[in-house]
């Protein structure tokens, strides 16, 4: 099965390899503008844009769509994987290029085909990117190292957007590393915010988060000596809240000993991208941000021992200058319901209260966070104060 190519960059020496696979009836040209506008975030990847082998009107495909349904969907999708592999592997060994350093970049029937090569039994590439896409039947094994990144319009009409609500779900469950940038009013296609999404992500060396596990694992040392002298006995349950740009981590232990670490995609910065295209937020936006959010946090399992739940995040700060260092459900609750009727055209609704979407985003979350798990307050921390008392403590 031969497949042709357009090579979008070519360095001298080539470090990374960047492969595009376009739709079904499209052609290699179709995705180099892509690739053009990811170079300069590569400069140092050989940039291919795939043609795929099979005739589909004036285009290409790698699989037919014709009469196809849900059950025969998977069948075609193996039938086209061997020249798919072979492609991919046939310019990794043209530039000495290995897995871990190839991204595979697909859109829509492409981006199918990416996905389901991280469903095989060897590692194809260290990264994909799926935009517009879906697996042809769920994912059903993580792989150590491999990224995954959806990449998806909510007005895509084509695939819609719960096919990559669901693959993250099931991703994350397996343990994989894996995103979902959700773009307002996108249909089935791409535009400027997905080019800013994929450099972003490209970015990436892990799943993205604000703090690392060490910084995070301190932070939780430094609540657990404020809960201690504040006088909470060290068999208390403390839990930490950081509720970042790209990520919310969830820290649960008893005294200064952790028991269990959760990482969601609900941080405040991401959560403003993906869902808010208004300040403040519309109605509508609200309550797909909503969905998300309850999703993600279902994640976390049967509620537990709710415990004293503590901070140290930034984009909490603003809101605890408001009501003081600690914030009770019913006040999170209020603040809300004026979000909700600045969506209705209130803007003086939010007087007195953390303005801008990313204020919004981090207020929505933490209403969905306290109302679901169950805990009557929050105490946000200053760093120094926190840091003082883990000191203290250890």
């Amino acid at each position: 099965m031969k497949t042709q190519a357009l090579i979008v960059q070519s360095p001298a020496v080539p470090k990374q390899l960047v492969l595009l696979f376009h739709g079904v009836g499209s052609s290699a040209q179709n995705m180099a503008p892509l690739g053009h506008a990811l170079a300069p975030h590569m400069p140092e990847a050989l940039i291919v844009s795939v043609q795929a082998p099979e005739a589909a009107g004036p285009g290409w495909q790698w699989f037919s769509v014709q009469g196809i349904t849900e059950a025969s969907r998977p069948a075609r999708v193996a039938a086209a994987m061997p020249g798919f592999v072979h492609a991919v592997r046939q310019w990794q060994q043209a530039v000495a290029v290995e897995p871990a350093h190839t991204t595979l970049i697909g859109f829509s029937q492409g981006a199918i085909m990416a996905l389901e090569c991280t469903q095989l039994d060897a590692t194809l590439a260290g990264r994909v990117i799926a935009l517009s896409g879906r697996f042809a039947h769920p994912p059903h094994l993580a792989r150590e190292g491999q990224r995954i990144h959806l990449i998806h319009g909510d007005a895509d009409a084509v695939m819609p957007l719960r096919g990559a609500v669901d693959a993250l779900a099931q991703l994350q469950s397996l343990g994989a590393t894996a995103t979902l940038d959700r773009l307002p009013g996108l249909g089935h296609g791409f535009d400027a915010r997905v080019v800013d999404a994929i450099a972003r992500r490209l970015k990436d060396a892990s799943a993205p988060q604000d703090r690392s596990p060490a910084e995070l694992t301190a932070d939780f040392a430094a609540v657990a000596g404020l809960a201690s002298a504040e006088g909470l006995h060290m068999a208390d349950r403390t839990t930490l809240l950081h509720i970042g740009d790209e990520q919310l981590v969830l820290i649960s232990g008893q005294g200064q000993q952790i028991e269990t670490t959760h990482h969601l995609d609900l941080g405040a910065a991401r959560m403003a991208r993906d869902f808010f295209r208004h300040d403040p937020p519309t109605a509508h936006e609200i309550e797909q941000a909503i969905d998300f959010t309850e999703d993600q946090i279902m994640r976390l399992g049967p509620r537990q021992d709710a415990g004293r739940l503590w901070s140290l995040s930034a984009n909490l700060r603003p809101w605890a200058e408001v009501s003081g260092s600690t914030m009770s459900v019913e006040t999170i609750e209020l603040w809300f319901e004026r979000l909700a009727l600045a969506a209705q055209g209130r803007a003086d609704a939010l007087d007195g209260l953390p303005r801008g979407s990313k204020a919004a985003a981090t207020l929505l979350v933490l209403r969905e966070f306290m109302h679901h798990r169950g805990h009557p307050s929050l105490t946000v921390a200053q760093a120094r104060q926190a840091l003082a008392a883990g000191s203290a403590s250890a």
